[in-house]
Order: C-alpha cells, then sequence, then structure tokens
C-alpha cells in the first residue's frame, strides 16, 4: 500500500497549521488486467476529488484485487489503522468498494465512530462531516444484496452446465486428462497406477502401505502431476484413499457434491447425493463398477472393525525427538509410539515407546521436586476451596431437589383425597397421579446422581488433604493439569522423556 507524499497546503487552526490525513480505499474483485486498470482509475479519481480540499492530504491508499465479501488484507489494514488512528478520513468511491458484507462495512463504521474517525464516499451517499451517515446501513445491505444476486446467477450458470454434463472443474481426476472440459484416459504411467491402486488394497494391502510402497518407487504424486506450488514427492495415505472412493473412475461424472454456505464466509457445506449432478457413463472408465463396489465394501468393513482413537493425556503434546512426529497411544503397550514409526515403518524412524504411567511420574516428581513450599501450599487451599464450594452448591441442590419432590408428594396425597371426597373422577385422578409419579421418578434419579457427586467431593477433600500432589495426577484431573502446566514432552529413542514446563525451571534441574 503506498504512502503518498504530504501536500503543502494546509488549512490554519489558530497558529498551528493542520491537515485531515485521508486513507483512501480502492478495490476491483480480480487481478485481470482489465480490474488493474480500474484500480488505477479509482486512485486518480481520489486524486481529483482531494485536490480540491485544501485541508485534505491522501496519507494512505489501501489497494485490493480481492472480494469484497471477506477480511482482506487491505481491510485488516485498514482496521489496523483505524485502531491506531492513524487517519483521520476514510475515502471510498461508494459504500459497495469497502465491502459488500454488512458484517465487515458495520464493523469499519463503528471502530471509526468510536475513533473519531470520519467517513467519506465519493457519490456523497455518506459523508459523515457533514451529518451524512442514515444511508449507510441501507447502502450497505444493498451492496450486499447485490454481490449474493451476482453470486446466485454465477452459481446457476454453473449448475447449467453440470446439468448438460460439461465437467466444471479445472483439475482433472489423477489418470485422467481435460479437454474441452471433457474428460479422457491418459495414455502413460498415471492410469496404470491408479489399476494398481485399486488391485492392491483388494488384494489386503492398507492405503498406507500402498503409499508408502508408491513413495519409494519415486511415482509422481497427483499433486506433482497438476504441478502445484506446494507438491510433495510423498503419497499420502489420504491420497490413497480419496481415490480408492473417487467414484470418477468407473465413468461416473459427480458434481456439485459441496456448496459456499454464504457470500460472507468461505465455508462449504455437503450437498445431499440427490441434489448433486450424477451422470453415469459420462466418460471412459478406468476401473469397472464390480472392482469399485468391492472397494467400497471393504473399505466400510474395515470402518466397522476400527476403535475409534481416544483422547489420551499427551496425545498433542508428546512428540520424536529424532522425527518431530507426534506420538500416538498404543493400548496394547500401555503407552505411545512414535507416529511416523507407526505408520511408516522402521525405514524412517524407530519405536521411542514409552509408557504412560512413566511420563505421568516424570511430571509428577518434577512437579513435585520444582515447585516451591510456598506454591505448594498455595495451590493446596485453592484446591480446597474449589472443592468446598462445589459440595457447597451441590448441598443446596440436594436440598431443592427433595423440597420439589416432598411438594410433588403432597399433591399426590392431595389427589387421593379429592378422588375419595368425589371432587376427582377415576380417570382423571389416574392421569395427575401417573404424571406426578414419572416427575417424582425423575427428580429421585437427579437426586440419586447429586447424592453420588457428595460423596465425591468428600472423598476428594479427604485425598487433597492427604497426598494433594497426588490427587493433582489422578483420575480426571490428570489430564487437565499436565495441560495446565506442560509444554511439551520429547521422547528420546530410549523412551527417556525430556519435559519442557509451561513455568521456568532451574536450568541445572531440567528433565533430561
Amino acid at each position: 500500500m503506498p504512502l503518498l507524499k504530504r501536500k503543502q497546503n494546509k488549512r490554519e487552526r489558530g497558529t498551528v497549521s493542520m491537515s485531515y490525513r485521508v486513507g483512501a480505499f480502492v478495490r476491483v474483485s480480480t487481478d485481470r488486467v482489465q480490474q488493474l486498470t480500474s484500480l488505477k482509475t479509482q486512485v486518480r479519481m481520489f486524486e481529483d476529488f482531494v485536490e480540491n480540499k485544501p485541508d485534505w492530504e491522501i496519507q494512505k491508499i489501501y489497494q485490493e484485487t480481492e472480494s469484497g465479501t471477506k477480511y482482506n488484507k487491505a481491510m485488516k489494514e485498514l482496521l489496523q489503522d483505524i485502531e491506531n488512528h492513524a487517519i483521520d478520513i476514510i475515502l471510498f468511491k461508494d459504500i459497495s468498494r469497502l465491502a459488500r458484507n454488512c458484517e465487515i462495512a458495520h464493523k469499519v463504521m463503528n471502530r471509526s465512530i468510536e475513533k473519531g474517525i470520519q467517513i467519506v464516499t465519493i457519490d456523497n451517499t455518506v459523508n459523515t462531516l457533514e451529518g451524512k451517515r442514515k444511508s449507510f446501513g441501507f447502502e450497505a445491505n444493498r451492496a450486499q444484496d447485490a454481490s449474493e444476486e451476482t453470486s446466485e446467477k454465477i452459481k446457476n450458470a454453473y449448475q447449467t452446465r453440470m446439468k448438460m454434463g460439461i465437467y466444471m472443474s479445472s483439475t482433472p481426476p489423477f489418470g485422467y486428462r481435460l479437454e474441452n472440459q471433457k474428460l479422457f484416459v491418459k495414455n502413460d504411467f498415471s492410469t496404470e497406477v491408479v489399476k494398481r491402486i485399486f488391485d492392491d488394497y483388494l488384494n489386503g494391502k492398507s492405503p498406507a502401505g500402498i503409499a508408502k510402497e508408491l513413495t519409494s518407487e519415486s511415482v509422481p504424486t497427483p499433486a506433482q502431476v497438476n504441478n502445484r506450488s506446494n507438491a510433495t514427492m510423498e503419497w499420502k495415505d489420504t491420497t490413497v484413499r480419496g481415490i480408492l472412493k473417487n467414484k470418477h473412475y468407473m465413468g461416473v461424472q459427480i458434481q456439485g457434491q459441496t456448496t459456499s454456505i454464504s457470500i460472507t464466509t468461505k465455508k462449504r457445506r455437503q450437498v445431499p447425493e440427490s441434489e448433486q449432478f450424477i451422470k453415469e457413463n459420462a466418460h471412459e472408465a478406468i476401473i469397472s463398477k464390480e472392482v469399485f463396489a468391492k472397494v467400497q465394501e471393504r473399505m466400510k468393513k474395515r470402518k466397522r472393525n476400527t476403535t475409534p482413537p481416544r483422547k489420551r493425556m499427551f496425545s498433542r503434546i508428546a512428540k520424536c525427538a529424532d522425527c518431530g512426529g507426534a506420538m500416538w497411544y498404543r493400548e496394547n503397550r500401555k503407552g505411545y509410539v512414535c507416529g511416523t514409526y507407526s505408520k511408516r515403518g522402521r525405514e524412517y524412524c524407530s519405536s521411542h515407546k514409552v509408557k504412560e504411567e512413566e511420563l505421568v511420574a516424570a511430571i509428577k516428581a518434577h512437579f513435585h521436586t520444582y515447585t516451591s513450599a510456598l506454591d505448594k501450599i498455595t495451590i493446596k487451599k485453592n484446591l480446597i476451596v474449589k472443592v468446598q464450594s462445589a459440595s457447597s452448591q451441590t448441598e443446596k441442590d440436594i436440598h431443592k431437589m427433595k423440597e420439589k419432590i416432598e411438594v410433588i408428594q403432597k399433591r399426590m396425597v392431595k389427589f387421593a383425597t379429592l378422588l375419595a371426597d368425589g371432587v376427582l373422577d377415576s380417570v382423571t385422578f389416574q392421569a395427575a397421579n401417573a404424571k406426578a409419579k414419572e416427575e417424582v421418578s425423575a427428580l429421585e434419579e437427579e437426586l440419586e446422581r447429586l447424592e453420588n457427586c457428595q460423596t465425591e467431593h468428600k472423598i476428594d477433600l479427604h485425598d487433597i488433604k492427604e497426598d494433594f500432589i497426588g490427587f493433582l495426577f489422578s483420575g480426571a484431573n490428570a489430564t487437565d493439569i499436565v495441560h495446565r502446566i506442560v509444554d511439551e514432552v520429547v521422547v528420546k529413542e530410549d523412551g527417556t522423556p525430556v519435559i519442557h514446563f509451561r513455568f521456568s525451571e532451574p536450568e541445572q534441574n531440567k528433565a533430561s
């Protein structure tokens, strides 16, 4: 964003020379040549506009070639300058050039008001210097409506072409080439790689195993084939899974699987299959429908047989000292192993195995050693106060629950009396009594839960007083405490942990 030279002609305020610092915001939606020409035109328009105002100086021009529906670089810079009061006036061609997102537009307006910064548009629909700001909300809404309407028209045009079977993506699936917006099987190695992936999977190999073999053989990845800037030579198991699930390989063209939620966000939502654009036999298949169906069935079976991963105490903070990868918990080892070793084998890293109880013991010992006596007393007192407070609240809840049960039970006695006196008929009595019993049953369940909680509070208080450090590192408390005090645990090849605490510890006493 270029800073412009300050003008010499300034207005006089007493004996002090003053001028308004103007920040001009120019925007077009793309960086195409025609749009960039529009940027230059807007800049020239601002310069001409300010030239007629001797006490205004364009101090900064915010230029953006992105959508006005999201927070872009220039908008973030403008908001920061408003916060720092680096400008006095914000100048726009019109409100649509500020933003086509009401939230962003109002954020600029509100922050400007807070900081005493003026907003002026060249079309004069908004000019806070002259008190013109009533139409701001209307203009911002109109700009967003126009943007949404344009977006909807583009979406409808895309959907019409999808219905016609035209392939709208610019990137074809691995193994295909794109010609005149149609898919054709490539006459190169990629087609055979796709067939191999499906065959290997049906022969019992895992996606991770297939990816490992392809990487070791230096087979170009889909990202490399498509010349992506972030392409790597390493095949990922997720890439292999994506190929195994892609229906394009059996000649079925599927488009419109996701759609944008709103012009104001990049997030997308999944579209139900019934609303997607599916065309059978749209192009030549690489994989038969029978093979594809077998693969999907096997993937479902494997998914059913897979135990979902559980969150463990050190899942996010334990790292391998050699490869830097995350340590993975393994139930059969009751501890952690290097994730790279587990996923890719000993050629890439060794196990670095360490038991969870060993890590807890090491942290517990270091915490005990490096926490001062005063800190221990403070922590202990805080824990006792916390548990006592919870216990007091639970006791109040128990009392309220008993009162509610007593009220309903008295009501049930009254129902019986009214029935005996002939005030209530049998049907009404049974309905009222049944409802009251349901309420009492639910309240008694809640009462039992509260009484169990109260028992746990008493046990916790006893444990804290007897061995509060032991209490800290036991049960549900342990994970919370570990994540509060430990920044990272680096595990060496022999399983020795190097613990990095969030607090400072004496240099000579650090774990090694």
